[in-house]
């Protein structure tokens, strides 16, 4: 599809495209909030899991799209660089959010936890990369671990706002969680989710552009696939 556009034309449908997951991951980050006061679920829970995931899913074809035509360099420097570009995206939320740092208004130990299932998961395959290769059926181990590790992590992270591990200090900076009733009264959760699945497909439509373009970017202008 992408082979008969001129290059000016890729340029602009890959521009389109990430302005849609920017405009898009905007409006779902206003929605979340609300979906996790109609559905009491929290703003922890529902940013880790369900933003997190509908946020990332454009990157996930991303990296699927690649993988499935044969570019591996692509596939795996998309994923690893888009965990650095998010964690540098924290950093400047931090620095714009003034009344104090993120980890102390946002003091949940949901966040802790992820933050700490992160950390985590990064230790897999800085530990696939380092010990001898290895694969069963094509597929290394350290992929398989690293989704049991998720689904683990995603059912103890729905868990945790339940039965909490530990429980953090307030202080008069920290940033409660607190259900905006109007907002429960108001909408629907049904709704508000149906949405929030529509918007996830055009998020997933958008990958699959911004894959093919970037392909074609890569090929036409001989770019190595690391650096994309």
């Amino acid at each position: 599809m992408f082979e008969s556009l001129s290059l000016p034309l890729v340029f602009g449908a890959f521009a389109l495209a990430a302005l849609v997951v920017l405009v898009l991951g905007t409006k779902m980050a206003g929605l979340a909030d609300r979906i996790a006061d109609t559905t009491g679920l929290g703003e922890a829970v529902t940013g880790g899991l369900l933003l997190g995931a509908a946020t990332s899913l454009s990157g996930t074809v991303v990296s699927l799209t690649a993988a499935l035509d044969g570019r591996a360099g692509l596939a795996f420097s998309n994923g690893i660089g888009g965990i650095a570009a998010q964690t540098a995206f924290l950093a400047l939320a931090d620095t714009v959010y003034r009344k104090a740092n993120l980890e102390h208004s946002a003091a949940d130990v949901t966040n802790v936890f992820q933050a700490a299932l992160l950390s985590l998961m990064l230790v897999v395959p800085l530990g696939a990369v380092l010990t001898p290769d290895m694969s069963v059926w094509a597929v290394h181990p350290a992929s398989v671990i690293l989704l049991v590790i998720y689904l683990l992590g995603a059912y103890r992270t729905a868990d945790m706002k339940e039965n909490p591990m530990w429980r953090a200090v307030d202080t008069k900076e920290t940033r409660h969680d607190t259900p905006d009733k109007e907002t429960q009264a108001r909408e629907s959760p049904v709704a508000q989710i149906a949405l929030f699945v529509a918007m996830m497909l055009v998020l997933g439509v958008a990958g699959w552009v911004i894959a093919q373009s970037a392909e074609q970017i890569t090929d036409r202008m001989d770019l190595s696939a690391a650096l994309v």
